[in-house]
Parts: structure tokens; C-alpha cells; sequence
């Protein structure tokens, strides 16, 4: 479809500025917005990604 593949590997760095929610939204802690930075800055970090449910794989 004209995209390439996004590939990662060992070392990438990771943006800092990205913003997350962690939390669920419309539970009794609603989702919070967190900066990446401020969770994985300093630490070995996994990420594990799925594509969305109504999104072309």
C-alpha cells in the first residue's frame, strides 16, 4: 500500500514526549495522561503493540 514496515531493534531509543492514558476510561479511576518519559526513563522497557480493531493490517 506504498507504507513500509516500522521495525525496532535492540538500543532504539523510544520518544520521551509521547503521551499515554493509563487507567480505564469511564471506571472509577478514569485514564490519566502520562508522558512516556516519566515511566520508562532509566529502565529496559518491552513493548508489545496490536493493531486496532478498525484499523488496515
Amino acid at each position: 500500500m506504498g507504507t513500509k514496515p516500522m521495525t525496532v531493534t535492540v538500543g532504539d531509543s523510544f520518544p520521551t514526549d509521547a503521551v499515554v492514558h493509563i487507567g480505564f476510561a469511564g471506571g472509577p479511576n478514569p485514564a490519566t495522561p502520562v508522558k512516556t518519559g516519566s515511566l520508562i526513563t532509566g529502565r529496559k522497557v518491552l513493548v508489545v503493540t496490536l493493531p486496532g480493531a478498525f484499523t488496515p493490517t
